[in-house]
């Protein structure tokens, strides 16, 4: 699904195309760069993906990042990967980037150091992990999207954490489902137990949707 991309920058990104990884956000340098040193940079297209080797609480073997946001140049020290095969750009996004997927990827092809993890990447290519179709992939991939929208739209609003706990059960057809503990004031609802035993009313379709958002944001 994915090749080693080795092309270096070669006078067409200037500074101000810096990706940092970490963020994946556009981060332009800071101080005037010697001259030829962003030639040594990787260009980073969009749907690539970067290995970033910092481990973390989530992130136990370090991490892919994919580029959603368009054509730029990263440091040498990160390994650069190009999808060879059609692919959602979406679910790419969320999938790459998930411990529960690609832990046991990760624990087979890095090496530990002294404060990150190293990619080996002749041992990062010879894994292999299910995919869902190309179709299917882009229903999953704009389901989070939405999902993300709707975080971003409380976490402007201040929302408090309400819920402790939230698991996906099942993605089918765009839709995820399960609730398994509950925080007043949506204590009264009942979770559901299948994608399809939703509550019947407007309303408490509304607080159970805001429930998982909230539930999502600090458990993902």
């Amino acid at each position: 699904m994915y090749e080693k991309a080795g092309r270096k920058n070669s006078g067409e990104y200037g500074g101000e195309s810096i990706i940092s990884v970490a963020n994946m956000r556009f981060s332009p340098a800071d101080r005037e760069l010697a001259e030829g040193y962003l030639e040594t940079y990787n260009v980073m297209d969009l749907g690539d993906i970067a290995f970033e080797g910092n481990r973390s609480k989530h992130f136990a073997h370090g991490r892919f990042v994919e580029n959603d946001i368009g054509p730029g140049i990263v440091s040498h020290v990160f390994d650069v990967f190009r999808p060879k095969t059609q692919y959602d750009l979406a679910y790419w996004k969320y999938a790459i980037n998930n411990e529960r997927v690609m832990g046991a990827i990760l624990v087979r092809s890095t090496k530990a150091s002294t404060m990150m993890h190293n990619l080996v990447a002749a041992d990062f290519l010879k894994e292999s992990m299910p995919a869902p179709t190309v179709p299917e992939q882009s229903r999953i991939g704009l389901f989070f999207q939405k999902l993300d929208s709707l975080i971003t739209l409380h976490q402007r609003e201040d929302l408090p954490p309400r819920c402790a706990l939230a698991t996906i059960l099942s993605v089918k057809n765009a839709t995820i489902i399960t609730l398994e503990r509950w925080i007043s004031p949506w204590s009264s609802l009942e979770a559901p137990t299948s994608p399809n035993s939703y509550p019947k009313s407007a309303a408490a379709r509304s607080r159970l949707s805001l429930a998982f958002a909230v539930a999502a944001r600090h458990t993902c």
